[in-house]
């Protein structure tokens, strides 16, 4: 028994040690060092990131652009120019993506690979999707990644829309014009940087951050975060206005106007900016306090457990009330 544990440690040493000499030998000649195959990667000196392929997109007749990768970020550039254009960047024996064009959707997809990085010198370029858009495109798009992050850059007008990233962030850095509007991330943060203009957006992230950080006009409003804080600025909607956190605050800077809002934590506060509402406003905390510039509407339902509640202009009948803390209205 001794003896099989000693070969296989002396077996294991010996490929550690050829995996360092490579290394050192690579590293001395300015090269990456790389094993694997398809599916499965490991690379030592973090991997020379490179232009696998680019390629021209007709986007006449196309309905949906559908763009998927796995550990790979995508970006996506809206242009003044009139074709769209995708270029891969990747690990030099990464499989470039696929492109297919079928039923009127553009698919670009990047293989997935499980690739595990050694000894990373390269911090300013990583894996990446970029999509170049006309602005005068305005078919469906739907852009998802499992570990990268996914950020628009430019105004884009839209029509139902995708942001998705498991284990990433999302980011829109102009403004949004589109039909329906998800913008999801699983472990990551999801900031939409400037006005967003939808029919029904909704906004959520599992355990980071929500910031919506423009104007947002819509019909319908849905922003969650599990373990995360909502910061919304400024809603316009004609529906209904849902904000919920299970372990953060939420915090809205300027008005909501809406047929009906909610606002509702566990256990972090409620801060609130000018609320007009038709129907009813539902504001509540379980442990943390409730706070409001303005509650202007025909019903309200304004609840803390463990926290205060500070309402400085409250009208229409309802219910305010805090059971260890303190309520202050109209003051």
């Amino acid at each position: 028994m001794k003896k099989a544990i000693i070969a296989v440690s002396i077996a294991v040493w010996s490929v550690v040690a050829l995996l360092v000499i490579a290394l050192l030998i690579t590293s001395a000649l300015g090269k990456d060092f790389s094993i694997g195959g398809k599916s499965f990667m490991i690379n030592f000196g973090g991997g020379n990131v490179t232009l696998l392929r680019e390629e021209k997109l007709t986007l006449d007749g196309t309905t949906m652009l559908d763009v998927g990768a796995t550990y790979q970020d995508i970006r996506i550039r809206v242009t003044d120019g009139n074709q769209a254009t995708v270029r891969h960047y990747d690990y030099e024996n990464a499989e470039p993506c696929a492109v297919s064009d079928s039923g009127g959707t553009v698919s670009v997809n990047a293989n997935w690979r499980f690739s595990i990085n050694l000894f990373t010198f390269n911090f300013t370029e990583s894996p990446r999707l970029e999509i170049e858009l006309p602005s005068s495109y305005a078919g469906n798009v739907s852009f998802v990644t499992t570990s990268g992050t996914v950020r628009a850059e430019g105004d884009a007008a839209w029509g139902d829309t995708v942001l998705q990233s498991t284990s990433g962030s999302v980011n829109t850095d102009g403004t949004l014009v589109c039909r329906d509007l998800r913008a999801k991330s699983a472990s990551g943060s999801v900031n939409l940087n400037r006005d967003v203009t939808g029919a029904v957006v909704q906004v959520s992230s599992t355990s980071g951050s929500v910031h919506l950080k423009g104007n947002t006009k819509c019909d319908e409003l849905s922003v969650q975060s599990t373990s995360g804080s909502v910061h919304i600025k400024k809603c316009e909607v004609a529906g209904g206005v849902r904000l919920k956190s299970t372990s953060g605050s939420i915090n809205h800077e300027s008005e909501i106007r809406a047929k009906e809002i909610t606002a509702e934590t566990m256990s972090g506060s409620v801060g609130m900016g000018s609320l007009d509402a038709e129907g009813l406003i539902h504001l509540k905390s379980t442990s943390g306090s409730v706070r409001a510039d303005a509650v202007r509407s025909p019903e309200h339902y304004i609840r803390s457990t463990s926290g205060s509640i500070r309402i400085q202009v409250l009208t229409g009948t309802g219910e305010v009330r805090s059971t260890s803390g303190s309520v202050k209205t109209n003051f």
